[in-house]
């Protein structure tokens, strides 16, 4: 896949340094998140370039593969092993626009759960934010049978 940056897109999110508090930790995984969804687009840019090289080889490959065997046919049988090679590049050339197929498929779906992960994370910093901006910390009343038999406050 030459430049594609494959290996960039499933790097895993990098551990949290410690100390780090939960809203810090969250910012960071979100822009981490941010950070591969750029590298999703941009190989998704690179790919239609990639696609149309790859056709334009094999149009070639195949014209030649078209000259060759009229050759050949003609009693030039000394081209027998240059048809042979051209069919292997053919052959590759044919692989590689599967690989394309196949990897586009795959940066849509990375893509798609890339976006999901960015919404769950936005929705982690919201919530985090909202609860250290709470002017004092929510109480809790324990109530256990054993005190409403006795009928004790706790």
């Amino acid at each position: 896949m030459g430049g594609l940056g494959v290996s960039k897109i499933f790097q895993a999110t990098p551990s949290p340094r410690p100390g780090t508090s939960l809203l810090e930790q969250a910012h960071a995984r979100q822009e981490h998140l941010l950070q591969e969804r750029a590298t999703i687009q941009e190989n998704r840019e690179q790919l239609p370039a990639l696609k149309l090289a790859t056709q334009k080889k094999l149009q070639s490959s195949q014209h030649t593969h078209a000259e060759l065997t009229e050759a050949i046919q003609g009693g030039r049988h000394d081209l027998i092993p240059t048809i042979t090679a051209v069919n292997q590049q053919i052959a590759r050339h044919h692989g590689q626009r599967q690989a394309f197929a196949n990897y586009d498929s795959i940066l849509q779906e990375q893509q798609e759960a890339n976006r999901q992960n960015i919404l769950r994370e936005a929705s982690n910093i919201d919530m985090l934010t909202r609860l250290r901006k709470r002017p004092e910390p929510l109480g809790c009343l324990l109530y256990t049978s054993d005190a409403a038999d006795e009928g004790l406050g706790v």
